[in-house]
């Protein structure tokens, strides 16, 4: 847990006295606000995404997928068909033949499938 923490987070805690159960309730009051806070920056994060064309696309990808966990663990998942779209809508306009494609299937891709299509394009693009 001490690593996870930030040496501030330490700092405060310290001050908190001997007993468990203080050091506790001090912890969830410090760690509620910034669960909330960090709620709504990952929300936009993951609603505003947009791909960095200078990053590379394993790298986006692994950005993108670090916010959908980060949101997970914080009691907002994004479903599939949620993140399949935003991901879609992220893509810069070179690549707008290949939404299009995406668009018009039978049913919706999922997330896996866009992701193995998008890395294998890239490869091929050398």
């Amino acid at each position: 847990m001490v690593k996870s923490m930030g040496t501030e987070y330490i700092d405060y805690t310290m001050r908190c006295g001997d007993h468990a159960r203080t050091l506790w309730a001090e912890l969830e009051a410090v760690f509620r606000s910034t669960r909330i806070e960090n709620k709504f920056r990952l929300l936009d994060s993951f609603h505003s995404f947009e791909m960095d064309l200078e990053l590379g696309m394993r790298e986006n990808l692994k950005q993108f997928n670090r916010i959908r966990m980060e949101l997970d663990l914080l009691g907002e998942a994004v479903n599939d068909t949620q993140a399949t779209y935003r991901l879609l809508k992220s893509l810069p306009s070179d690549y707008e033949t290949f939404v299009e494609f995406q668009r018009n299937q039978k049913e919706i891709p999922t997330l896996t499938e866009v992701t193995e299509k998008l890395l294998a394009k890239e490869q091929s693009r050398g």
